[in-house]
């Protein structure tokens, strides 16, 4: 077994590749991206905790995406599920079969889409699977029943699920020609993705600070070491003379 100090080595390791995969794939490199999420698996996995791996599995299969390989993402979430059950996370689990709900939807296979989602709900209602579950039904023309998830997941404190439900109850009623309603889900719509975007600009004015501020410290850091290795040099110079 690993010594306590020896794995939280390696948890630090497992993060900074974990973290150095979402800043490539934020950038759009995605195969730089994937070699740290693999890096990140084959670390985690020499760790105790299997359940750790749920999550460069799960980045994996949404970088495959992102580059449009479908079976391979299909494959690493497949993964990820099966540690969910596993350890009974019905949270984890949720979130994935959600994911794999929508890689049918990409895929066009709306029946396995549904099925997937269904699942989901019944492992966790929560607004973002409501909200998907109303979209799947706008896509196959149930519109009375896509109103009742959408309409359920705009209640929801959930800023993301509450601007995508405005944003289909719109189009549910512009393809019913109901243009009054269309056009107030409309407005509804615009609010919550100002919001959002609002949201999206602080967090991005708030990680260049943090940039900043760790460019500073770095710096320090560098110069405090540069001044310690240059007192340490003047201190042996001055044993070596003394001892002359």
């Amino acid at each position: 077994e690993m010594s306590a100090s020896l794995v939280g080595s390696e948890m630090c390791i497992r993060d900074s590749y974990f973290d150095l995969g979402a800043i490539y794939k934020k950038q759009n490199l995605y195969n730089k991206a994937m070699d740290m999420y693999r890096e990140c698996y084959a670390v985690t996995k020499a760790l105790d905790d299997s359940s750790l791996l749920f999550f460069p599995c799960r980045e994996l299969a949404q970088t495959h995406l992102l580059k449009h390989k479908s079976d391979s993402a299909l494959s690493y979430y497949q993964q990820a599920l099966t540690i969910s059950q596993k350890f009974q996370n019905n949270y984890w689990e949720a979130n994935i079969l959600n994911d794999i709900s929508k890689v049918y939807l990409h895929e066009g296979d709306t029946l396995k889409a549904n099925n997937t989602i269904d699942f989901a709900i019944r492992k966790d209602s929560s607004a973002t699977n409501i909200s998907l579950k109303g979209q799947l039904l706008y896509y196959g023309n149930q519109m009375d029943s896509a109103r009742f998830y959408l309409k359920k997941s705009c209640l929801s404190g959930n800023l993301y699920s509450k601007t995508t439900g405005y944003l289909y109850l719109y189009k549910v009623e512009k393809k019913a020609g109901n243009h009054s309603a269309a056009y107030a889900y409309n407005d509804s719509f615009n609010i919550y993705r100002d919001s959002i975007i609002k949201i999206q600009q602080h967090q991005k004015i708030e990680e260049l600070s943090t940039q900043y501020a760790l460019a500073i410290q770095r710096k320090e850091i560098e110069a405090e070491n540069r001044n310690i290795s240059v007192s340490y040099t003047h201190l042996r110079a001055h044993e070596t003379s003394a001892h002359l």
